[in-house]
C-alpha cells in the first residue's frame, strides 16, 4: 500500500484545486445563466424555471435512488479487482431502468403537477416534455458513476465544464429570441448538451468477456440499489427539514427573511464549501477500495482531514473580513444583513469538513441504516437549533445555529467512526481542527472589534505558515 499512500497528500491537494476551481467556474456559469434569464425573460421566467427545476429535482431524487452516490462504491471496488467491465455494464443498465421509470412517472403525473402548481391544465404538456430531461439525466448519471468510480477525474472535470459553457452558449440566444417560450426548450437543450459532453468524455471500457444476465444485473445491482434507497430517505429528510424551517420562517417572519436566510445559507454551503466537492468526488471512491483495511482507512482519512483543514482554514480567515464584498458581488447591498450570519457560520465549515470525511466512511462501508440514522438525527438537530436560535437571536443567530449544528453532527459521525467501526485517526487532525477554530474566532473578534483590514492582515500572516505546512506535508 505504500506506493499508493506516499503521494496521497499531493493527490488530495490536486483534487482540491481541480474540483474547487471547477466549482468556481460552474457557479459563475450558473450566475450568468440566472442573469440572462432575468434580463431576457423577466421575473415570470425566473419563477417558471424555479418551479420546473424543483419538479425535476424531486422526481430525480425519488426515482434515481441516489445511484450516482451508491454505485460509485461498487464500481471503485470492481475497478480495484479488475472486474470493471462487467460492473460498468450493470450500472449502465440500471441507469436506463431508473431513467425510464422516472420519465414514465413524470409523464403520467404531468396533469396533476400542472393543476397543483398552476391551478389549471395549461402546463400539462410542459411537464410531460420534462420526462425527457429525467431520462437523459439518468443516462448521464451512469457515465458519471463510472468516471468517478474509476477515478477518471480529468474527464469528469472536462465533462462538467464543457457541458456548462456550451449549454449557456446555446441557451442564451433561445432566451433572447423566444422569451418565455424558451423555458422548456432551454431545459431540454441544457440536459442534452450535458449528456453529449459526458458521452464524448466517457470512460471507454472493453466489452465484458461474459455479458451479465438479467439475474446478474438484479442480484449485483441489489447492493447499491439498497444503499441508494437509504440515501434517498436521508436526502428526503434533509429536504423536508429545510422546507419545514423555511415555511415556519415565512409565517413567523416574512418572505424577505426567507430570502435573506437562503442567500446566506447558499454562500456558506455552496460558495465557501466548494472544497467539499473534492471530498465527495475524489475521496469517496478511493476510500471504497481500502475500506476493509483499518490501517489504510486510518492513513487515508487522516490525510484527507489534515489536507482539507490546512486548505479550508486560510480560506475562512480571508472570507470573514471580506464577507461584505462577497455579498455585494454575489447579491447587493440589500443583503448586508446576512454578513454576521455567514461570518460566524464559516467556523462551522471546519466541522463540516471533518464530519463529511467520517460520513463517507459510513457510505464506503455500505451501512445504509447507520447512515440514515445519523442523517435523520442531523435533520432533526438542524430544525430544532435553527428555530430556537432564530427565536432568540434573529437572523445573526443563524450563524451560531449553523456552527453548533455541524459541531453536533461531527460528534455523531465521530461516535460511529470510533465506537461502532473501531477506526482510528491521527492526533494531528484534532490539533488542526482546534487551531483552525481558535484562529477563526480570533479573526471574528478582530473584524468586529478593530477593522476588516486588520482581519485581512491577520489572514495573510496566518496563511504563510499554513502554506509552508502544506508544502512540507506533500514533500514528507
Amino acid at each position: 500500500m505504500k506506493g499508493s499512500t506516499e503521494n496521497l497528500p499531493r493527490k488530495i491537494l490536486k483534487a482540491l484545486g481541480i474540483f474547487g476551481g471547477m466549482q468556481g467556474v460552474l457557479i459563475l456559469c450558473s450566475l450568468i445563466r440566472v442573469k440572462l434569464i432575468a434580463i431576457f425573460i423577466g421575473s415570470e421566467g425566473v419563477g417558471l424555471f424555479s418551479i420546473f427545476n424543483n419538479a425535476i429535482d424531486m422526481y430525480r431524487e425519488v426515482t434515481q435512488l441516489n445511484i450516482q452516490q451508491s454505485a460509485v462504491r461498487d464500481v471503485a471496488r470492481n475497478h480495484n479487482e479488475g472486474n470493471i467491465a462487467s460492473m460498468a455494464y450493470i450500472v449502465t443498465r440500471w441507469s436506463w431502468i431508473l431513467g425510464i421509470a422516472g420519465a414514465f412517472l413524470l409523464l403520467v403525473t404531468s396533469p396533476f403537477l400542472s393543476r397543483y402548481c398552476f391551478g389549471n391544465s395549461d402546463y400539462t404538456y410542459a411537464f410531460a416534455a420534462l420526462s425527457v430531461v429525467i431520462f437523459m439525466q439518468a443516462i448521464q448519471a451512469g457515465y458519471l458513476i463510472i468516471m468517478q468510480g474509476t477515478e477518471n477525474l480529468t474527464n469528469l472535470v472536462k465533462t462538467q465544464l464543457w457541458g456548462a459553457v456550451i449549454s449557456i452558449t446555446i441557451c442564451a440566444p433561445l432566451y433572447y429570441l423566444w422569451g418565455i417560450n424558451s423555458v422548456i426548450p432551454s431545459l431540454i437543450v441544457y440536459v442534452t448538451t450535458n449528456l453529449i459532453t459526458t458521452y464524448i468524455f466517457r470512460v471507454k471500457l472493453p466489452r465484458p468477456s461474459r455479458i451479465p444476465t438479467k439475474n446478474d444485473i438484479f442480484s449485483k445491482g441489489k447492493t447499491f440499489i439498497r444503499l441508494g434507497f437509504f440515501l434517498t430517505i436521508s436526502s428526503f429528510a434533509t429536504l423536508l427539514a429545510d422546507f419545514i424551517f423555511k415555511s415556519w420562517l415565512n409565517v413567523t417572519a416574512s418572505t424577505i427573511m426567507v430570502g435573506l436566510y437562503t442567500a446566506g445559507f447558499t454562500i456558506v454551503n455552496r460558495y465557501v464549501g466548494m472544497v467539499f466537492t473534492a471530498i465527495s468526488v475524489e475521496y469517496y471512491p478511493r476510500l471504497s477500495k481500502i475500506i476493509h483495511s483499518p490501517k489504510d482507512v486510518h492513513i487515508h482519512v487522516s490525510h484527507e482531514i489534515n489536507m482539507a483543514l490546512l486548505v479550508i482554514t486560510p480560506l475562512i480567515l480571508f472570507f470573514i473580513p471580506l464577507a461584505r464584498f462577497i455579498v455585494s458581488i454575489l447579491y447587493s447591498d440589500e443583503f448586508n444583513a446576512i454578513i454576521p450570519f455567514i461570518t460566524v457560520a464559516a467556523v462551522g465549515t471546519l466541522y463540516r469538513a471533518v464530519s463529511w470525511c467520517f460520513a463517507f466512511v459510513i457510505l464506503a462501508k455500505g451501512d445504509g441504516k447507520v447512515y440514515v440514522i445519523t442523517e435523520l438525527l442531523s435533520s432533526a438537530l438542524f430544525l430544532v437549533i435553527n428555530i430556537f436560535t432564530y427565536k432568540t437571536y434573529g437572523l445573526p443567530g443563524m450563524g451560531y445555529a449553523y456552527t453548533v449544528w455541524y459541531m453536533l453532527y461531527f460528534v455523531s459521525t465521530a461516535l460511529v467512526y470510533f465506537r461502532l467501526f473501531h477506526f482510528t485517526l491521527s492526533k494531528s487532525s484534532f490539533i488542526y481542527l482546534i487551531i483552525g477554530t481558535l484562529l477563526a474566532v480570533i479573526s471574528l473578534i478582530i473584524v468586529y472589534s478593530v477593522h476588516w483590514i486588520a482581519g485581512v492582515v491577520f489572514a495573510v500572516i496566518v496563511s504563510l505558515p499554513y502554506t509552508r505546512k502544506v508544502v512540507k506535508y506533500i514533500r514528507k
